[in-house]
């Protein structure tokens, strides 16, 4: 029967909790503390199988309980619930993570997700149950293998020499009296060169000669086994290895000798670092969903105004001029944020033959109106109207990322930031690239004349979070992002760079047989009409906009910053209106609920549906909720325009 334990100094709380562990878990124990002292005591003495605990406490807080329980060594192993009291509490979470959290739970707490939580932390109990047993059974093996190596030399070496890690001893000077020959291929050093010799006069690195030797030492001192990971200089390159050390005692008690295994662990490492970058990439999708509505609703005010006030200028005017760049840097904008949402849910943006060549020349007139005088930009582009299958604007994202990050290299002393772009073919005889097919490419190369890098920074510098900058001046996640969409665009991406002699970077696209389109588009008469249009937005500033912008066009508007009160509106004259467009993401009632409710009064009635982001609603579902059209933010007049007209025919 599991055994769970909740602390909270409330009564009531405890005795809701109880009752509800007992409904979810019916062949569960429950026992309960009013305090965090308490708490601290049973968990000793009953050592339960999950602890769910409150953080807000007086005298002693959840925090400190959850820190001293996770630094008992009786009660380190017990699963820990923090209960919180704000759904959305990052630090808090944070902060419970880093002293030892297993998981969380949000008041007013959800039978479902407890009962998924609690269930959890016991299968975990469990398995560090069968873990332990499994421990105490390798030990026991361990010591009778000790026991057997101790009663014959020979058979010691028949399996120390057969097993796959590398098994050694050391005398009380440190020396290895023996070591398997298998550690020829872990270090490209035979048995040999070992015997008799401590890890220095063997030649291992000073730093890494005192970790061994200090371990080494412990383990005679002691008599304790000791355990360490360490980075080791393989003959294949730097590995991770793990090192189990433990003592051989005499008849009198005393440790005469230590006997070492080591097993590779490099891949273990890499899985494990690959999880932490699922984890982190993760926490990056969540925040950027999180970010995108507002932002959309702000780029939105900014295009908006901008376009109705470009209608009352001159043209031809400095000021239109002007305001004509804001415009198409708030309409990038937009377009990176989609961009961002894309890249986080791992979705495809739209591709189109282009010409990486207009890309180019966009992106460093945007470069040389952000980097210093004393950076002289030197372009050679040989092939202007070869095409290739690509979504501009993450390749006018490359373009920057790489821009800015040559430019990061020469802001001490200036130097020349040189774009070149040339067609080049891969094959057997001709340019060799281990990572792309055979076949013709666009090879675009960004250069720098700046510090260099040094190997071990060219290893990582496509890592995410990777950096060699000042906490403040950049993420690492530049050219992690560059990385992913070279890749995904069927491309490679190569550095090559020497300290104080500069970087360049080669990004290579396929080339496409597809056509592309001409580098600018026909302009298109912006439709109108005079029908009467119901604008709902709860951000005022937006939805006045929204209002300005449809009248322009001729239509009669009707604005409303409350889903509720819009429902209102429509339900006392159903009929006066020919077209709704609603934002999605608003107080009390979404987008979505809205259009449910209008429909149940009007079937026949058309509904636009905007929104900056909604992990609901999609361009592929949005027609089985009633929506005639779905437009992601920010709203850009024409486009606006064409919808509206195709909706109300």
């Amino acid at each position: 029967m599991p055994k769970l334990l909740v602390v909270d100094d409330k009564p009531s709380n405890l005795l809701a909790i109880e009752a509800l562990v007992q409904h979810l878990i019916p062949e569960s124990e429950v026992i309960t503390a009013l305090s965090g002292t308490e708490g601290l005591e049973i968990a000793k003495k009953e050592s339960p199988d999950t602890i769910l605990l409150d953080i807000q406490m007086p005298v002693m807080d959840g925090y400190e309980v959850c820190q001293r329980l996770k630094g008992d060594e009786k009660t380190k192993h017990i699963p820990i619930i923090l209960v919180t009291a704000i759904q959305t509490d990052t630090q808090s979470r944070i902060k419970g993570l880093e002293i030892g959290a297993d998981a969380f739970v949000a008041k007013p707490i959800e039978e479902g997700e407890l009962a998924a939580q609690i269930n959890a932390m016991l299968r975990i109990r469990k398995s560090q149950g069968q873990l332990q047993a499994e421990k105490e059974d390798f030990k026991e093996r361990e010591q009778a293998r000790a026991r057997e190596l101790r009663e014959s030399e020979e058979k010691y070496r028949t399996i120390t020499e057969n097993s796959p890690d590398v098994i050694m001893r050391f005398d009380k000077q440190l020396r290895h009296v023996y070591i398997s020959p298998n550690i020829l291929g872990l270090s490209g050093r035979t048995a040999e060169e070992y015997m008799g010799k401590t890890h220095q006069e063997v030649g291992y690195p000073p730093d890494l000669c005192r970790c061994l030797e200090e371990a080494i030492n412990r383990t005679f001192i002691t008599g304790q086994q000791q355990e360490l990971e360490y980075e080791f200089p393989s003959q294949n390159g730097l590995i991770f290895v793990s090192l189990r050390l433990k003592p051989e005692f005499a008849p009198d008690g005393t440790v005469e000798s230590v006997i070492g295994v080591s097993h590779d662990v490099t891949e273990r490492k890499k899985l494990e670092d690959q999880l932490r970058q699922a984890q982190k990439m993760e926490a990056i999708g969540t925040l950027a969903g999180g970010i995108a509505h507002d932002f959309n609703n702000i780029l939105g005010i900014i295009i908006g105004y901008s376009e109705l006030t470009l209608e009352d200028m001159s043209e031809g005017s400095i000021q239109q001029q002007n305001l004509r760049q804001v415009l198409s840097a708030a309409q990038r904008a937009g377009d990176l944020v989609k961009q961002i949402l894309a890249f986080s849910s791992k979705s495809e943006e739209e591709r189109r033959p282009i010409f990486v060549s207009h890309v180019t020349n966009e992106a460093l007139k945007m470069l040389r109106s952000t980097l210093p005088a004393t950076i002289d930009i030197q372009t050679e582009i040989e092939e202007k109207k070869v095409p290739v299958m690509a979504n501009p604007t993450q390749v006018h994202q490359v373009i920057v990322n790489l821009g800015t990050n040559a430019s990061y290299a020469m802001r001490e002393s200036g130097g020349v930031l040189k774009v070149a772009l040339k067609g080049v073919t891969i094959d057997s005889q001709n340019i060799k690239q281990k990572d792309l097919p055979p076949g013709r490419y666009l090879r675009l190369t960004i250069s720098d004349t700046g510090q260099g890098m040094e190997p071990s920074v060219v290893e990582r510098i496509f890592e995410p979070y990777f950096t060699t900058k000042k906490p403040g001046e950049g993420t690492g996640l530049g050219l992690s992002v560059v990385h992913g969409i070279v890749k995904s665009h069927g491309g490679d991406i190569q550095v090559s760079s020497k300290p104080g002699k500069g970087t360049s970077f080669f990004v290579y696209f396929p080339v496409t047989e597809a056509v592309a389109a001409p580098g600018a588009e026909p302009v298109e008469a912006v439709p109108g009409g005079n029908e009467h249009i119901l604008f709902v937005d709860d951000e005022r500033s937006l939805a006045e906009m929204g209002k300005h912008l449809l009248e322009r066009l001729g239509y009669k508007v009707t604005v409303r910053t409350s889903s509720i009160e819009a429902l209102e509106a429509f339900r006392k004259f159903p009929h006066r209106y020919d077209l709704v467009i609603t934002d999605q993401t608003m107080p009390n009632m979404t987008g979505t609920q809205l259009t449910r409710e209008l429909i149940n009064i009007r079937a026949d009635i058309p509904v636009i549906l905007c929104t900056g982001f909604s992990d609901t609603v999609s361009k592929e579902n949005y027609k089985a909720m009633g929506i005639r059209e779905f437009v992601m933010k920010p709203i850009i007049k024409k486009n606006i325009a064409r919808i509206i007209r195709d909706v109300l025919g």
